[in-house]
């Protein structure tokens, strides 16, 4: 398996800050920095990693799954 933060794309976390578009996503117990692609993102919402851009995480909104 990929450590670090490579390792967290496809994962899926919880918005734990509103992503307008930047905030904070818990993956794994963890707190990440992460900006929306898209749309602004609510707390509470499920989203996917797709892309790490050093320490911060692009994210969209997971489709039918939670973390």
């Amino acid at each position: 398996p990929q450590l670090g933060a490579p390792g967290l794309i496809g994962q899926v976390g919880i918005v734990r800050e509103p992503l307008a578009p930047s905030g904070q996503v818990a993956i794994h117990g963890e707190l990440w920095r992460a900006m929306a692609e898209g749309d602004a993102v609510d707390a509470g919402t499920p989203v996917r990693v797709v892309d790490v851009d050093g320490l911060t995480l692009k994210v969209v909104k997971a489709s039918g799954g939670g973390a």
